[in-house]
């Protein structure tokens, strides 16, 4: 139960573009991670932690910039539609993909 709140905490410090609660949450998940021996997440994560601590001393100006919620993309402009940059990456990739898209236009003889 303990690691589904984690994971909910974590959802929410993304769609709400809160990053403290974001560090917070990436440290918590690593032992968990060891634990249920998802080697290269506990190992990848741990360095993103590190990274993210490091950044405070090191990267002031992208720190900042994080804190004021810039290290997720908002989908629109409502509140809680933040996603992380990959997975925009990927909303995008199916826009481009579908019928309407460019895939889409390509494949049509008319459209060119």
């Amino acid at each position: 139960m303990e690691i589904d709140i984690l994971f909910l905490q974590f959802m929410k410090s993304q769609r709400e573009a809160n990053y403290e609660i974001y560090e917070e949450c990436l440290g918590k998940m690593v032992p968990w991670m060891f634990a249920m021996d998802h080697v290269r997440y506990a190992r990848w994560l741990t360095v993103r932690s590190q990274d993210l601590i490091l950044l405070k001393e090191r990267g002031i100006d992208v720190n900042e910039e994080f804190t004021r919620g810039h290290f997720v993309t908002n989908k629109t402009k409502h509140r809680f539609s933040a996603l992380a940059n990959d997975q925009i990456h990927e909303w995008q990739n199916a826009i481009v993909k579908g019928d309407g898209g460019f895939v889409g236009l390509t494949e049509n003889p008319d459209a060119l």
